[in-house]
């Protein structure tokens, strides 16, 4: 199992992890949470046979062509004619398009995607998200708030490595120092074989 956080996560990074058969847990950001939506494209049911999507009023979008997105990727379009969304009772907020009625653009990552959200989407998955925000997040916050890590000073991977063992070591000591001040634990005596010889 992955915790990974919401900045990671794409299409490609899901469809990478689903190929090595990597369990993963992993939010979206908030800028894409539009898939709460009503008629998110996520609502619209894909049917195989017939290469088109239902919409959750029964209606057929059918492919219509093909674009690129601005990095590239290429993109499918499916549409409903403009007259059947015009009649729809959801059109205004399925869609506001008189001239051609609803698209969806799907691209090639976006069967991952719908299957990690519903992932996502189960007690499971949300009860183990909830478990990486103790674990981790309290750490970044302390490198970046109380260190004042919140970028490399060095260039190279070489002394960016050196760098980060250093802001590791200090907040482990940090750790350790809070541990002992508590009293959870003591400082064990020397042992006769470790006392220096006078």
């Amino acid at each position: 199992m992955t915790l990974a956080d919401a900045g990671y996560h794409s299409g490609s990074a899901l469809d990478e992890c689903a190929r090595r058969d990597l369990k993963l847990v992993m939010p979206e950001s908030s800028r894409r949470r539009a898939q709460h939506h009503p008629y998110h494209k996520d609502r619209f049911i894909y049917d195989q046979c017939n290469d088109s999507y239902l919409c959750p009023h029964g209606q057929t979008l059918t492919p219509v062509g093909a674009i690129r997105s601005p990095n590239g990727t290429p993109r499918r379009v499916y549409r409903a004619s403009a007259a059947t969304c015009q009649a729809c009772p959801a059109f205004g907020v399925c869609t506001n398009d008189l001239l051609n009625g609803r698209a969806l653009t799907i691209g090639p990552h976006d069967a991952v995607l719908r299957r990690h959200r519903t992932w996502m989407a189960t007690r499971e998955a949300q009860e183990i998200s909830k478990r990486r925000k103790q674990l981790i997040e309290p750490v970044f916050g302390i490198i970046k708030e109380q260190q004042g890590a919140r970028r490399f000073l060095l260039r190279g991977l070489v002394n960016v490595a050196a760098e980060w063992v250093l802001l590791a070591t200090a907040f482990n000591l940090r750790t350790l120092w809070r541990i002992w001040r508590s009293g959870a634990v003591g400082f064990l005596p020397c042992s006769p074989a470790s006392q220096p010889i006078p």
